[in-house]
């Protein structure tokens, strides 16, 4: 006769056979996603008995979620919508397929980027037949955990114990630090020579850290950044993807490279637009063919970066790299308008970002003219000549 579920064994069987790919510790995500109880059960028996794998189904019954979703639901898509174009970006983002003249900084600051429904298509939560989720298909290395006496192992105990943003933000710092340290002979993420990176277990392990923030800001039903070090990994996930698309050494090494370095890029910077060079997610875009996705990802960078930098005139730069045509002119004119802004309210680059702001300013020029009238030139000559007065200023 088979014995009734017991919960409290379940917990006890899911920490110790299913945790380690489940993030959060618990098997929240299982519960929070809806998971059926036949999948839950089906993959479990590769780890236990029946009556085991139902006392697991009943510990998950026992987890309070805030609310459910579907197991392929994509949990921060914008909006809860994908849109299906590049095109439809622009018509559902400013009403034309145009860059606003009459756009201003503080509007385009405005612009919530989890409101803002995209076409870009976020992962969903698990999907057994591909990689284009949150879920590793395996646990962190142990040679990760165990790095620097433990260090990793040791943050993830106290973040399960007492589940706070500051403790999160260690445990994810333990586990980056170790992938990328040059010091640990085991780090899959080292990018530099190319030919150390083992691309496929570095989207793993990042990927893992990227879903334990991501089920604690649904636990909590977080919506606003929580900290730099929790969403960089985000973008991390989709930095190593892209490595498998633009780099020999390594090319095809994950699959779906292309989707995940778009993807996971975008929902990195869209927690922190004021972070990493506009061109790294702008390529990607490119080769997806969303110029427009990719001109207002630039722009948008450009005036949540901090003050004294030069990093907004590289920015500048890249608008005539990736805006389209009928963009282009609108598009420019704004990026130097906010440079006036910025040389206006005194804010200036200084020491060697200053002579990069010089050189941007000059080459983003360069770089438009050849695409624009000569009426149109003529506008824009004015405008980079007022920045570069400012900017040639002792």
């Amino acid at each position: 006769m088979t014995r009734p579920a017991n919960a409290e064994l379940g917990k006890v069987t899911f920490q110790e056979e299913c945790a380690s790919c489940h993030a959060a510790g618990d098997g929240f995500d299982l519960a929070a996603f809806s998971f059926p109880d036949t999948t839950i059960i089906r993959r479990a028996l590769g780890h236990v008995d029946m009556s085991t794998s139902l006392d697991i189904v009943a510990h998950i019954r026992r987890i309070w979620v805030p609310e459910t979703r579907g197991v392929e639901s994509s949990p921060f898509q914008p909006g809860g919508l994908r849109l299906g174009t590049d095109y439809e970006f622009a018509i559902n983002t400013f009403g034309a397929d145009q860059w606003p003249a009459d756009l201003t900084s503080e509007d385009l600051r405005r612009i919530d980027m989890w409101r803002t429904e995209v076409a870009v298509k976020f992962p969903v939560w698990s999907i057994e037949e591909n990689n284009l989720d949150w879920m590793p298909d395996v646990p962190v290395p142990e040679h990760l955990l165990s790095y620097r006496n433990g260090r990793a192992r040791n943050a993830l105990d106290k973040f399960y114990r007492g589940r706070s943003v500051v403790l999160l933000r260690r445990a994810v710092d333990a586990l980056s630090d170790g992938d990328k340290d040059r010091n640990n002979p085991n780090a899959p993420c080292i990018m530099d020579p190319i030919s150390q990176l083992r691309a496929k277990e570095c989207f793993e392990a990042r990927r893992w850290a990227a879903s334990l923030g991501a089920q604690f800001m649904l636990r909590y039903r977080r919506d606003a950044p929580l900290h730099h070090d929790v969403h960089d990994v985000w973008w991390d996930v989709g930095n190593v993807a892209r490595r498998t698309v633009t780099s020999s050494a390594v090319r095809g090494d994950i699959d779906n490279g292309l989707d995940n370095w778009v993807s996971w890029m975008w929902m990195g910077w869209a927690f922190e637009p004021n972070a990493h060079a506009s061109i790294y997610l702008s390529l990607g875009l490119k080769r997806k063919e969303m110029l427009r996705h990719a001109t207002f990802h630039i722009l948008k960078s450009q005036v949540e970066r901090g003050r004294n930098s030069s990093t907004p005139y590289r920015d500048l730069r890249n608008v005539p790299r990736f805006s389209p045509d009928t963009w282009l002119m609108n598009a420019m004119e704004f990026g130097y308008n906010h440079l006036l802004e910025r040389l206006e309210d005194g804010e200036r680059p200084t020491g060697d970002g200053l002579a990069r702001a010089i050189s941007e300013t000059e080459r983003a020029y360069r770089d438009a003219a050849n695409r624009l009238t000569a009426n149109q030139a003529k506008v824009l000559v004015v405008l980079r000549d007022q920045v570069l007065e400012y900017l040639y200023l002792r």
